[in-house]
């Protein structure tokens, strides 16, 4: 399946968790459900890759165990810290400011390791990206959906780090998919620091624990760790490894909007054309920046004149001798 459609049916279904936790969600309450979420995917694909040797490398290169230790920070921290940013903020607000971020992380990333070509294009949609995200932040606190405070502050400062960080896991994914390692063996070594790091802080808080237990809530909880979490991530994960990084994060920005539709039909929260309008912009960005950098490259390439040997003006870049110049080369070389 295309890793297109898998993107999309896992924003889907984490939009529609999202939204069952605007306001229903307190911050020991975020930890317990990225415990159950992690934790249970951990061990599901874990299972599948002891079952299924295929999915099992023989060997890990130093340098792909090392991908794989990023992939367990960036993974703990960004989810950690978005899961908790939403019992101090809306999560529509913090879904925004978190996914918003990474294209333009993305962008400089790939500029600072000196992929200069069509950077210009990237950081300008990366850019539109963010500031439809301050847009959304300035229209919710004028109209007093939330309020200047601490938690506002706060929450949002999480959301900004861990958006920052949500954009370095395609990157990583994306290295490992071209390694050959199968998804279902990333997903189960990727959550390892993700549980432990929610179960370490849980224990520190046993009473309030107690309290979600006893109030009915674990089941309420762990059904969104399980359909609103775990499950779009085995998606996410599978489509990651199929899709160019910033395609993929320019795609997956279309999820503020379905979470502010799913937390509007689900929650208190009150439906503002104006926050849909900027959400929703989103969508525009997802879809049209990466059809304007794809066509700028195929243009690239199309002044190419290989029937000449021309090359591309002012790269100074040849295209490639026909077959039949190099079937010659091997049997001179032969000879």
């Amino acid at each position: 399946m295309p890793g297109v459609v898998l993107i999309v049916a896992a924003v889907v279904l984490q939009a529609s968790g999202n939204g069952f936790l605007t306001g229903n969600i307190g911050g020991t309450e975020s930890m317990l459900l990225s415990f159950c979420a992690f934790a249970s995917c951990a061990v599901v694909c874990n299972v599948i890759t002891g079952v299924r040797r295929s999915t099992r490398p023989e060997s890990l290169r130093r340098d792909t165990r090392r991908l794989l230790v990023y992939l367990n920070v960036s993974t703990a921290v960004a989810f950690l810290g978005l899961y908790w940013s939403y019992s101090l903020i809306p999560a529509p607000l913090a879904s925004a400011i978190g996914i918003g971020m990474a294209p333009l992380v993305v962008s400089c990333i790939g500029f600072a390791k000196g992929q200069r070509r069509h950077v210009v294009v990237e950081l300008c949609v990366g850019s539109v990206a963010l500031l439809f995200v301050m847009a959304v932040t300035s229209r919710s606190l004028s109209i007093g959906q939330i309020a200047f405070d601490r938690s506002f502050v706060l929450g949002t400062g999480v959301a900004f780090i861990a958006g920052g960080l949500f954009a370095t896991i395609p990157l990583l994914s994306y290295r490992l998919g071209r390694e050959r390692i199968s998804p279902v063996f990333v997903m189960a070594h990727r959550f390892h620091l993700t549980w432990m790091a929610a179960l370490a802080i849980l224990l520190l808080r046993p009473a309030e624990l107690v309290e979600i237990v006893a109030a009915g809530r674990l089941g309420f909880i762990a059904a969104v760790a399980v359909a609103g979490i775990a499950l779009p991530l085995y998606l996410l994960q599978i489509g990651m490894q199929r899709t160019a990084p910033l395609f993929m994060t320019l795609l997956y920005s279309i999820q503020p909007s379905l979470t502010y539709i799913a937390a509007v039909a689900v929650s208190p929260l009150k439906f503002d054309l104006l926050t849909f309008v900027f959400i929703n912009a989103s969508l525009a960005t997802a879809f049209g920046g990466p059809l304007l950098i794809t066509r700028l490259r195929q243009r690239g390439r199309d002044d190419h004149d290989p029937s000449e040997g021309r090359t591309l003006v002012g790269t100074g870049a040849r295209p490639p001798r026909p077959p039949a110049d190099r079937d010659l080369e091997k049997v001179a070389g032969r000879r």
